[in-house]
Formats: C-alpha cells, structure tokens, sequence
C-alpha cells in the first residue's frame, strides 16, 4: 500500500492497487480509466499516475514523487502503518463523469478519506 498524502503532509488514504483505502482500513473509492469512483458508485475527481485532481481541477491527494502539479507540496509527515487487508465492496455502477475541469494550480476544496 502506498500513502496518499493531503495538503498538509499527512496521509489522508492508501493506495492498493486501483483501490483507495481510508487510514482505517475502509475502502474509500476506486480508479477507473483515470476516473475516481466512490463505492455509492459517484464521481469523485480524476487520477493522474502520482495524484488525484477534484471536480473542481485542485489537487486533492499525492503520491511521493509527484511533480509538475502546480502547487508546492509539503513534506510528507510520517506514514502510519497500514490498515489491516479488509475486503472490498462490491463495485457499482458508476455514474456518468461531468466534463474534466482544466487543471489548477491550487488545491482542491474536496477532502478525501477522512
């Protein structure tokens, strides 16, 4: 599992594969084609290979490494140990995608895994 880091540095979710798991364990969303998915099968934002970018174009949550996002990014504070391996629920149908927001340089007003 890989740390997804928020606005602050701190770990707001893991990545497991395509899946989005909360500090907890819970699983929080998926990705799909570059579409992010809750598991109400809603729209939550798009994935870009280091990052996740809201409905309104800001970035939401990071991986390390990531670069050229427009924003300055904090120091990754220290990771918390994984959550447990939980099982995943099953996967919707997911709702049609609005229409992708050019790409800010700024954070997204949308909080994910908290």
């Amino acid at each position: 599992m890989r740390p997804l880091y928020d606005r602050d540095g701190r770990v707001a979710a893991f990545l497991r594969g395509d899946r989005i798991v909360s500090i907890r364990g819970d699983s929080v969303g998926w990705i799909s084609d570059g579409r992010v998915y809750d598991y109400a099968g809603q729209h939550l934002g798009w994935w870009d290979t280091t990052h996740m970018r809201g409905p309104d174009g800001g970035v939401v949550v990071w991986l390390k490494g990531a670069e050229n996002l427009g924003i300055m990014l904090p120091i990754p504070l220290v990771s918390p140990m994984s959550p447990a391996d939980s099982l995943e629920p099953v996967r919707p149908t997911p709702s049609s995608t609005p229409p992708r927001p050019p790409d800010k340089g700024q954070w997204s007003v949308y909080v994910l895994g908290r």
